[in-house]
């Protein structure tokens, strides 16, 4: 474990000794899905996972779920007396890329609850769940290649700085431009001051999570790429699109970082 890791792992010993109140968890989904809607927070939602989940109750309301926890369909909010069949609630289309128990987060624009962030159990350390609470992104893609480039053992500097609104859209016209071409590389005019990386992930099939991790394992592999993946900036943005590969004749996780100096 290297240095930053290791401080990442000790905060998170202290948290959970010294702030025990923090985010109480629940443990009725149906009572934190109703208080987050109505308190504009995020929900941060676990499935089958251990250890300490240390989000900040000023942002978050949280809670812990049993494996393997049902719920009705169309009824987030649990309301008693729906008649509906019941289901894994990882089974859920827009948990698709959790790939089973794990963690999301849901935030609620216009009340509306929408996942924007989501996390497999295998990935649920100590240090994956805390750079998973401290996401800024809006969209799952955009989240899981912000972890990914946050988690990697070298710890580039990339994605600590500003999230740039308008860098992260060009992210994710940049990635939805190489997925519905089939091929990677940098197929939008460049922007003067704004440096961009694009890759794509080896054509399989896979969670966002694990594409996010096999782009930035691929960018690792490029000296001039890496370079601008690890240094500090004023802003960045990040983002991820899936495409069918023409080349390969596979899917395709296609990947593009952006940033300004």
């Amino acid at each position: 474990m290297n240095r930053a890791k290791l401080i990442l792992s000790l905060v998170a010993v202290l948290l959970a000794m010294s702030c025990q109140s923090a985010a109480a968890a629940s443990d009725a989904y149906s009572d934190a899905y109703g208080e987050a809607q109505t308190s504009g927070k995020l929900l941060v939602v676990t499935v089958g996972v251990d250890g300490p989940l240390l989000a900040d109750p000023a942002r978050f309301v949280a809670c812990r779920l049993p494996a393997g926890f049902e719920w009705a369909p169309g009824d987030f909010v649990g309301s008693k007396g729906l008649a509906s069949k019941k289901r894994r609630i990882d089974h859920h289309p827009s948990l698709s890329q959790m790939d089973g128990d794990g963690a999301f987060i849901v935030t609620f624009p216009e009340g509306q609850g929408r996942v924007i962030a989501v996390l497999p159990k295998r990935h649920c350390s100590a240090d994956g769940l805390w750079a998973f609470v401290n996401l800024p992104g809006e969209t799952i893609t955009q989240n899981a290649l912000i972890w990914a480039v946050r988690t990697h053992p070298e710890c580039p500097k990339s994605a600590d700085g500003y999230p740039d609104y308008r860098l992260a859209q060009r992210a994710t016209l940049v990635s939805e431009t190489q997925a519905a071409n089939g091929r990677s590389g940098h197929p939008v005019p460049l922007i003067p001051y704004v440096d961009e990386v694009t890759t794509e992930s080896w054509p399989r099939n896979t969670n966002v999570v694990d594409a996010a991790i096999d782009l930035v394992a691929t960018w690792r592999q490029s000296p001039g790429h890496w370079a601008a993946v690890r240094a500090p900036n004023r802003g960045y943005g990040y983002d991820m699109a899936v495409g069918f590969n023409r080349r390969e004749r596979a899917c395709t996780w296609f990947g593009t970082g952006c940033f300004r100096k």
